[in-house]
């Protein structure tokens, strides 16, 4: 289907998590190419971009930010999205009734233990960003959000689809079969 650059801390040592995300992207039927964070935005053909959260955001940065392909981040990138906020432990999610939800709405286990988990603040979001999923305890902390191609971001507009859904490194390790649907809802919203 589509070639997905997925960005890791090392493409030469990959996480759980960036394991995790790899296979998702393959079983969905499209093909992979790994890059590390600390090298440039990647220069070959390809069809969209996925940040796992191994990545460091500040080095990530803003790369692939402009690009206009559709891009997925797991780890709070520059790429102009929202306000980011700290992190609140929990297991369950609540999830609209919204396009990309993979057809589940209400609260959900997503982690079979307590992970600690990031957001991004729902009060300041710009207007057209869509709300997928926030944490059950924190209605501020926006932990699944879509963005559509030509709609407000902080500042400027989305060159393509933008999805910022904030699975943790360590937390993908203890995903529940409702936590791994999301990141493949995402995948399928981003990349069709």
């Amino acid at each position: 289907m589509a070639t997905i650059v997925l960005v890791v801390a090392d493409a030469g040592s990959l996480t759980t998590g960036d394991t995790i995300l790899r296979d998702r992207l393959v079983a969905a039927g499209h093909s992979v190419v790994l890059r590390s964070d600390e090298q440039a935005e990647y220069g070959g053909s390809y069809d969209g971009v996925m940040v796992s959260d191994s990545c460091s955001g500040t080095t990530v940065g803003s790369k692939y930010d402009t690009v206009a392909k559709p891009g997925i981040t797991l780890e709070n990138t520059s790429w102009r999205l929202g306000t980011y906020l700290g992190a609140i432990d929990g297991t369950q999610w609540t999830i609209e009734n919204v396009d990309g939800n993979g057809g589940l709405t209400g609260t959900h286990t997503v982690y079979d233990s307590a992970q600690s988990q990031q957001g991004i603040d729902t009060d300041t979001l710009p207007a057209a960003a869509t709300v997928v999923a926030r944490l059950a305890c924190d209605d501020d902390h926006g932990v699944y959000v879509t963005y559509e191609a030509g709609q407000a971001l902080t500042s400027g507009t989305a060159p393509a689809r933008r999805v910022f859904l904030r699975i943790g490194a360590p937390a993908a390790d203890n995903l529940t079969a409702t936590g791994i649907a999301l990141p493949d809802a995402a995948i399928a919203w981003a990349y069709g």
